[in-house]
């Protein structure tokens, strides 16, 4: 199976040249695969292989928050005290509900 190589990209290159929502949005469906080297149903398998030995995993970093420090984090929020004095006053101005 070709691998295609995108039009001003050499072959020996790590990865395409990365492509902008605008500039995707202006090219055809086929144009925007074959610029990033891949194919209607997704890379060939020799370009999937060479990617992930030049750029590893597809994978998200983790981030362990600790509980605390974003509750605190967002019990400051100028927001949320807005909200909550405005909740205390409806509290105290609201009409008792009817049956």
């Amino acid at each position: 199976m070709a691998v295609a190589v995108p039009t001003g990209v050499k072959e020996n290159a790590a990865i395409p040249a990365p492509m902008t929502a605008a500039e995707a949005a202006a090219l055809r469906p086929d144009d925007v695969l074959t610029r990033l080297g891949g194919e209607a149903n997704g890379l060939p398998r020799a370009e999937a292989a060479r990617r992930l030995q030049v750029a590893g995993p597809n994978a998200v970093r983790s981030y362990r928050a600790r509980a605390l420090p974003v509750l605190w984090s967002q019990l400051r929020s100028p927001l949320l005290l807005l909200l909550a004095v405005t909740a205390v006053a409806s509290a105290f101005s609201a009409r008792p509900a009817t049956q």
